[in-house]
């Protein structure tokens, strides 16, 4: 009987140790998550666990300076590889013998003003691209060479060299053009273009319509269409638009 008393005390000793150890792992895995949060643990070489300071990630803001772009600039590009019947064509011109002109150099132009130019918002070493305003005309031009690629007027003191100009009838664009051109007719009903004459070698393509009139011509030097666009309100001439594009 004694004996039987002895062995279950035994196992009641033992169970008992067994439930405190694992309550004391428990607790230290607990305690270990807690301060794993702000700490890091590690064994030194005596086999002691000791913690330190788990460093914060700091954020770092690096300023960026924009860098203008270099670009190289040739202020005597000679132009007049472009003096040929037909891109001459795409020019506007006022009464005091301005002249504007496609593919020509705008520094060279009669009274231009470099401290008027503006650069615009997209300026950069791919898009080298200055603008100018001169007496209601707008060109775009490129800074390298001063090569102009664009011309807008609203203004009657503008016309282009066969004398077309805002407040025109757009019939005059088919008078000052017609027996250079190719005449396209554009019908609305079926949304296609018909011949309305053809040319065995026509200078320009001219395309009509009720809105306006577009003339365009081949620059054969470097391979771009130019285009002249008159832009008609009842029956008037209200814009012209002289680019490089179709």
């Amino acid at each position: 009987m004694k004996s039987r008393i002895v062995v279950i005390t035994l196992f009641a000793v033992i169970f008992l140790s067994c439930s405190k150890k694992n309550e004391v792992e428990s607790s230290d895995v607990v305690s270990s998550k807690v301060v794993n949060k702000d700490v890091e643990k590690y064994r030194n070489s005596d086999g002691e666990i000791s913690f330190s300071t788990v460093p914060k990630e700091v954020e770092v803001q690096v300023e960026r300076k924009k860098i203008e772009p270099v670009i190289y600039v040739n202020k005597n590009f000679d132009d007049s590889i472009y003096d040929n019947e037909v891109i001459l064509n795409f020019c506007l011109m006022n009464s005091n013998d301005v002249s504007f002109c496609l593919y020509h150099n705008i520094r060279k132009i009669k009274d231009y003003d470099d401290s008027k130019k503006e650069k615009p918002e997209y300026f950069s070493s791919s898009n080298p691209f200055y603008t100018y305003s001169y007496q209601d005309l707008f060109a775009t031009w490129v800074y390298e060479t001063g090569l102009i690629t664009e011309l807008i007027t609203t203004s009657s003191e503008w016309s282009t060299k066969r004398g077309v100009k805002v407040g025109d009838p757009i019939s005059k664009v088919v008078e000052a053009y017609g027996e250079d051109s190719n005449i396209l007719v554009y019908d609305y009903e079926t949304e296609k273009f018909s011949f309305a004459s053809k040319k065995e070698k026509p200078m320009f393509g001219l395309y009509t319509s009720n809105e306006g009139c577009s003339l365009n011509g081949s620059n054969m030097i470097d391979e771009e269409n130019m285009c002249i666009t008159f832009y008609a309100e009842n029956g008037l001439i209200s814009k012209i638009k002289v680019y490089i594009g179709h």
